[in-house]
């Protein structure tokens, strides 16, 4: 009976302490940290704008994104993909975003799902004639404010 009242105990407290780092914009441990645009460049195998135009979940939020233009792979053709995020979702419905993201690779779910480069690390929201970190407490030390220029830069350097 001790046994299960400290599995529970460790549980509930294992679970605390992931709740915490959900709701500070961290999706638990990331084993890497980006350090510059180039970097983030590099580990995306697909970088987009678009717009989010509809979300589902609880836990997992799974946000249907149209794209307004392909940065990263070269002809990238896709109308629409679907973005999985952990934890409390960062995208948010009408609002626009420049996504670094890479395949979901999960079994079972279909090709056009993604994750967001480094948990939200990858996500930039629109603003005006450039594009400004959505959060800027993930641990990485990347530039508030990119253009799709910036990007292009990095994508051609890599």
């Amino acid at each position: 009976m001790h046994r299960i009242i400290a599995l529970i105990v460790v549980a509930a407290a294992s679970a605390a302490v992931l709740v915490g780092c959900s709701a500070s914009g961290s999706s638990g441990s990331r084993h890497e940290l980006y350090d510059s645009l180039d970097g983030l460049v590099a580990a995306s195998e697909v970088i987009v704008t678009g717009t989010v135009t509809q979300q589902v979940g609880s836990g997992t939020t799974i946000s249907t994104v149209e794209v307004g233009e392909a940065l990263l792979p070269s002809g990238f053709g896709t109308a629409t993909i679907t973005v999985r995020e952990l934890g409390p979702p960062v995208l948010a419905v009408g609002d626009e975003y420049l996504l670094f993201l890479v395949p979901t690779e999960l079994q079972g779910v279909p090709a056009d799902e993604y994750f967001v480069t480094g948990a939200q690390a990858g996500i930039y929201r629109s603003d005006d004639d450039a594009w400004v970190r959505a959060l800027t407490d993930t641990g990485d030390t990347l530039p508030e404010r990119i253009t799709l220029d910036d990007v292009r830069q990095a994508a051609s350097a890599g």
